[in-house]
């Protein structure tokens, strides 16, 4: 019975992580099919992913510290709301601003839902299946640029890109369904192996960021600037560079796909090493950055391969630095996750902007080779986080 109950909470975890970023990555993977269904220019496109971000920035904190009080189920539910409205609001979009607008309500979502899932984890996860747990979440945030990539083909003309985003919103109003038959308070039951009293009022949480957590978050806010560029241009770059719907579609699923597994995978092993996180999220940015490097090239011979290593090892560490911020904190956790959400949040907001202007300057070279170079300079505040912390 106990191992049912965590294969549905993984279950869970695993639809909510992928509902609650979807309609982002969804227009990232769909980019050519949008700017020319509507009719603006590549370097706009940008515009969305940062009207995501910057309202998830805006509420990353306070609904971090929201969750530390607040039920779980509560927080999860206010998610999947948000994010039917936002891909409803695509799907019947006539023009970039409705589709920002939209997206601006996804990233309230996404603001409330990743630390909610947080909570989620370390609440109902076994301490020893926790690393497994955010495997989960993480490949199914993968999900949705395979998905995406996936559809290419299929709604390479017209507009049948809406229909994406259609589907993703009747798929969450699923999980909303399934979540409103799960209890709250069993929701908040197991707690590494102990109980939590659910209807206990509220702890008021005393807010305290240490150095490590802090230098986490400035590198985190760099490396996602870098991850919101890839997601959110490489398509129109492969594209650029001569691939036609087919071929850049097949590069996107195997590059996803490599994303989902090497997500999986490393966050599987965590649970069967002792290896800090951090250490392993270090090697994997630098390998990323070979990957973007490659992409700067522009070679068709080249570029299936770098889209593979930039998507597996530049933006597959991502659930890494979540485990780590699970394993620092006590008490707090959902403030931690608020501050590194933020912090991504911002750096997501500025990449958009500031790559789709190195591109407008000089090409996807510049964008690439910059790209490379910002993930390089996130993973030496890891190092120094790394000195900090001992």
């Amino acid at each position: 019975m106990m191992r049912n109950s965590q294969f549905s909470n993984l279950a869970m975890i695993s639809g909510i992580a992928f509902i609650a970023i979807s309609p982002l990555y969804f227009y990232g993977a769909l980019s050519v099919q949008i700017t020319e269904g509507l009719g603006y220019r590549p370097s706009l496109h940008g515009l969305g992913a940062t009207s995501f971000y910057l309202v998830a920035a805006i509420f990353a904190i306070s609904l971090g510290r929201t969750t530390d009080r607040l039920d779980p189920v509560v927080t999860l539910k206010i998610a999947i709301i948000m994010t039917i409205v936002s891909s409803l609001g695509i799907t019947f979009s006539n023009s970039l601003i409705m589709i920002c607008i939209s997206l601006a309500i996804g990233g309230f979502g996404n603001a409330i839902a990743t630390p909610g899932i947080a909570q989620l984890v370390q609440e109902r996860i076994e301490l020893r299946k926790q690393g497994l747990a955010y495997g989960f979440k993480q490949s199914a945030t993968g999900l949705s640029t395979l998905i995406g990539g996936a559809a290419i083909p299929f709604v390479a003309f017209d507009n049948q890109w809406r229909h994406v985003f259609a589907l993703g919103a009747l798929f969450s109003l699923g999980i909303l369904f399934r979540l409103n038959g799960m209890s709250s308070n069993k929701i908040m039951e197991i707690k590494f192996g102990g109980y939590k009293d659910a209807s206990a009022p509220p702890a008021k949480v005393k807010v305290h960021y240490t150095l490590e957590v802090k230098l986490i978050s400035m590198s985190f806010a760099i490396g996602a600037a870098v991850g919101a560029g890839l997601i959110t241009y490489l398509p129109l770059s492969n594209a650029e560079a001569g691939l036609n719907p087919a071929q850049s579609s097949f590069t996107l699923i195997l590059a996803s796909s490599s994303s989902l597994i090497t997500r999986f995978v490393v966050l599987l092993y965590m649970d069967r090493t002792k290896i800090d996180s951090i250490r392993i999220c270090i090697g994997m940015m630098f390998i990323g950055s070979l990957g973007l490097f490659g992409l700067s090239t522009m070679g068709t011979g080249i570029i299936t391969f770098s889209s593979i290593i930039s998507y597996a090892f530049g933006w597959g560490w991502i659930g890494l630095i979540t485990y780590k911020i699970l394993r620092v904190s006590d008490g707090n956790l959902g403030s931690n996750v608020g501050l590194v959400q933020a912090a991504a949040a911002i750096g997501s907001i500025s990449g958009p902007i500031l790559l789709g202007a190195a591109y407008e300057i000089s090409g996807f070279q510049l964008m690439w080779q910059l790209s490379a170079c910002g993930l390089i300079l996130s993973l030496l505040f890891l190092v120094v986080s790394q000195f900090k912390s001992k």
